[in-house]
């Protein structure tokens, strides 16, 4: 019998089967109230997996956004009515995360810590022998990626971690003032270690990831996503696309043979 709980656990099993953990981590884009957001492509992967028998998911989605929110409404609040209040409040609440997180190392570092404690409550879920496989969205992309980078480089391990899928990445925007050769990623966390990102030519805040040198060109598999609609509706629809989530489901199962 399977059981399935969104907020908590997804088990599919039979019984005297050994089962295999995996956590998702799930990181959102920019934005405000974003602690439902993981829940939609929880729930198609979980019903891709349904057959599935020896395979328990955990999930922790990180809500990074509380971080900045009492800031952005407090600013908003000081300016008063300035006309157009709907346009500036995504201004405010939407690119102001993309100012912030690129400017303000206090609020990078609480960020990172916000992450650090998911991954741990995440890791106490899987147990030892269990696997993390990390879903970020738009601005999460670089979130998470900056994460890594930084602790990585002061000697944290993550061996853990051996997925990695991005969904409507910006990356290239905070790397775009820079050389070529002077652009780095962050080394792998782990052996085998995938990273899957998934762009549309619809979706003018993602971009492929292999073009931006050598380095990304071996260490990032892009996968193109077809969409139809208008380009600013086309960026949050990743979580309701079977390429995306049939392709994540699959990865899954490859962790658990």
């Amino acid at each position: 019998m399977s059981r399935y709980n969104i907020e908590n656990t997804i088990t599919l099993r039979v019984r005297d089967r050994i089962i295999m953990k995996i956590g998702i981590l799930h990181i959102h884009g920019m934005g405000s109230d974003k602690k439902d957001i993981h829940k939609k492509i929880i729930s198609n992967i979980a019903k891709t997996l349904q057959n599935t028998n020896n395979i328990e998911l955990e999930i922790e989605p990180v809500l990074y956004y509380e971080e900045m929110q009492k800031n952005q409404k407090d600013l908003l609040k000081r300016m008063g009515n300035i006309g157009l209040g709907t346009i500036r409040k995504w201004i405010i609440n939407d690119l102001g995360d993309v100012a912030t997180l690129g400017s303000d190392e206090g609020t990078s570092n609480r960020v990172n810590r916000i992450i650090d404690n998911s991954i741990n409550k995440l890791k106490l879920k899987i147990g030892d022998n269990g696997k993390i496989v990390v879903i970020a969205q738009s601005l999460g992309c670089q979130v998470f990626s900056s994460y890594l980078n930084k602790r990585l480089k002061e000697g944290k391990t993550f061996p853990e971690i051996k997925l990695f899928f991005t969904t409507g990445c910006n990356i290239p925007i905070f790397i775009s003032g820079m050389k070529k050769d002077d652009i780095k990623h962050f080394p792998p966390p782990s052996d085998g270690f995938k990273w899957i990102n998934f762009w549309s030519k619809t979706d003018y805040l993602s971009y492929p990831l292999k073009s931006i040198n050598i380095a990304y060109g071996e260490y990032v598999e892009d996968v193109r996503v077809r969409f139809w609609g208008l380009p600013f509706k086309v960026h949050t629809r990743y979580n309701q696309h079977k390429k995306v989530y049939r392709r994540i489901s699959s990865e899954i199962k490859k962790l658990a043979l």
